[in-house]
């Protein structure tokens, strides 16, 4: 995720790259069937990996319908009281005027 979040790079590896990391999504998916949580109950994974899947979806346009349990996850978490007004979440809504960018710009893993 962070070659496609980070660094320059052409269209075609840009392909690449997001095709990798959907690759990745899977594992993810898989990982939280029968599951609430990345491990047993609410642990580190799930604070280490949310940060990561909040950028991707709200800031960069993933779209994780066609990942049940990880959008299950995601709601989950999001709707979590010490998440759901947290800073990232006002500023991914201002980050088009503060880089200068429009949403079509910066939704580079969008389906459409």
């Amino acid at each position: 995720a962070d070659k496609v979040l980070y660094q320059r790079m052409s269209r075609e590896q840009l392909v690449e790259e997001i095709e990798a990391l959907k690759a990745e999504l899977v594992i993810w998916d898989g990982y939280l069937d029968s599951k609430e949580y990345l491990v047993d109950g609410f642990s580190l994974a799930d604070i280490a990996v949310f940060p990561l899947v909040a950028q991707l979806t709200e800031c960069f346009g993933l779209d994780i319908k066609d990942y049940p349990n990880l959008q299950r996850w995601y709601s989950n978490m999001r709707s979590r009281p010490s998440l759901e007004e947290h800073p990232f979440f006002l500023a991914c809504a201002k980050i088009d005027s503060l880089f200068g960018t429009t949403p079509a710009q910066r939704t580079v893993l969008s389906s459409e």
